[in-house]
């Protein structure tokens, strides 16, 4: 049996619900916060066919809707498959010619040409194409140029800089709380003429023009 700490992509898992299936996605899920665990169920009512809202996550047998997705704290039990991919979410790893990182995504990624489990890794500097989002799709987020997809047989056990960090907030995110006014200290003076209407000039009146005098 695995270790729950570490599921990995095409480990078997049994949910508290009942539910069972191989796992077929691990990583960010658009709009969530978070890893999710998709699951292919051969045992449970799933939601999806591994698609959610026109993204592509992964795809179940058939195309059925028997996909779902998860928290680790779902799962039940965790078994190794002869399948199980070796690396998994949040384990640093060395990418070759890259450096380190840690690994934020695992699966076939829909622009991929192989159906060949993939890593997505955010390497510790700048060597990467992207911020997690290539060709539009979005399977994790991370700093810009920190982020690749890269082939299982390109990924080795690595240290990272990033191990035992919290994951690091894109750019931006700060930036959507509204800011608060500022108030205002007290003995603070106006200054002369703040706050004050300013009046509009009066526009002159135009003089009457001359009666003509009556022709003799």
């Amino acid at each position: 049996m695995a270790d729950i700490d570490q599921v990995r992509y095409n480990d078997k898992v049994k949910l508290k619900d009942g539910g069972q299936g191989p796992i077929k996605y691990i990583g960010e899920v658009v709009g969530k916060e978070g890893v999710y665990y998709g699951i292919d169920l051969v045992k449970g009512g799933g939601k999806n066919n591994g698609t959610v809202k026109g993204q592509t996550y992964f795809k179940t047998k058939g195309g059925k809707k028997n996909g779902k997705f998860i928290r680790k704290s779902a799962i039940k039990k965790c078994t190794k498959t002869e399948h199980s991919v070796e690396f998994t979410v949040g384990d640093a790893v060395k990418v070759k010619s890259k450096g380190n990182g840690i690994v934020r995504f695992v699966g076939v990624p829909s622009f991929s040409k192989v159906a060949k489990p993939m890593y997505g890794v955010e390497l510790d500097d700048p060597k990467g194409i992207c911020d997690g989002t290539f060709k539009k799709i979005t399977y994790f987020t991370c700093p810009n140029n920190h982020g690749v997809y890269v082939e299982q047989n390109k990924v080795t056990a690595g240290t990272s800089s990033q191990s035992g960090k919290k994951k690091k907030k894109k750019k931006g995110d700060d930036d959507q709380k509204e800011d608060k006014p500022k108030k205002k200290k007290k003995g603070d003076k106006k200054k002369k003429g703040e706050g004050k209407k300013k009046k509009k000039p009066k526009t002159p009146e135009p003089e009457p023009e001359p009666e003509p005098e009556p022709e003799p």
